[in-house]
């Protein structure tokens, strides 16, 4: 009789899960918070982005992220490009130079560079910020 109760509690916490986060697919998730709860589900923009500048970034550039104040921390950048030196836009203001500038959420596309790389999300353009 416990064991069936116990079931029964982990059936419905299960059908209550699967109501909280939409149905299951037998697909791989875009970010490893793509199936979790709302709140953190909304930076998984920023990790697909973040993680289309680290295809096309070369190894050990420094690469500055920029995204407006209202965004995820920018530090979750420094995690996400491994291989690369992270300068924080402050810091790139301040150094001499960054090789490359991630712009998330960028402005028109007409104020970014022509050879910049665009996505959905953001661009990438080489330079200083």
């Amino acid at each position: 009789m416990v064991a069936a109760t116990c079931i029964a509690i982990l059936f419905a916490e299960m059908i209550r899960q699967i109501a909280r986060t939409g149905p299951l697919t037998f697909h791989a998730p875009s970010t490893v918070l793509s199936n979790g709860r709302p709140e953190p589900r909304q930076m998984a923009p920023y990790l697909a982005f973040l993680s289309e500048v680290r295809r096309s970034l070369p190894p050990g550039a420094a690469v500055s992220v920029v995204a407006p104040a209202d965004d995820p921390n920018l530090l979750v950048a420094i995690g996400q490009l491994p291989k690369n030196r992270v300068v924080l836009p402050d810091e790139a203001a301040a150094a001499a130079r960054v090789d490359y500038v991630a712009v998330y959420r960028c402005a028109a596309s007409r104020d970014a560079p022509a050879d910049a790389i665009r996505w959905p999300d953001g661009c990438l353009r080489r330079g200083a910020p």
